[in-house]
């Protein structure tokens, strides 16, 4: 697994989970996504993941194909791109770094949050050393 780079990366890899999740479910080439769907599937609130689905179609990761109307979700298809240009991964010792959607539903949103869960392993990690 390699990081994505920015400061957002984390939040963007998730939601680009979430959106081909989405695309493999559908079975076909356009899928429907909701800011909502996107941030339950990714583990993020509403807003990262409207922004993060923003920052991966100007990336050419994603395109929307429709824009969403009343009743429905905006219709995007995945785009072929080889050439994502992730920055290599240099984990920290002892920090185990997750994206929030892989965590318990207790260190998601709204609970004790990936600090939390890094801190924890962080000890458990320096507990078993010793």
């Amino acid at each position: 697994m390699v990081a994505w780079p920015g400061k957002t990366g984390s939040a963007d890899r998730a939601v680009y989970i979430a959106h081909t999740g989405l695309a493999y479910r559908s079975g076909k080439g356009t899928y429907h996504a909701s800011a909502r769907e996107l941030a339950e599937l990714a583990g993020c609130g509403r807003v990262t993941a409207a922004r993060a689905t923003k920052r991966l179609v100007s990336k050419g990761l994603i395109e929307r194909t429709q824009i969403a109307a009343f009743a429905f979700a905006a219709k995007y298809q995945l785009v072929k791109k080889t050439n994502i240009d992730p920055l290599p991964h240099n984990g920290l010792i002892g920090v185990v770094q997750t994206s929030s959607f892989l965590l318990p539903e207790a260190f998601r949103q709204r609970g004790l949050g990936r600090s939390a869960y890094e801190v924890l392993n962080a000890l458990g990690t320096a507990a078993e050393s010793k």
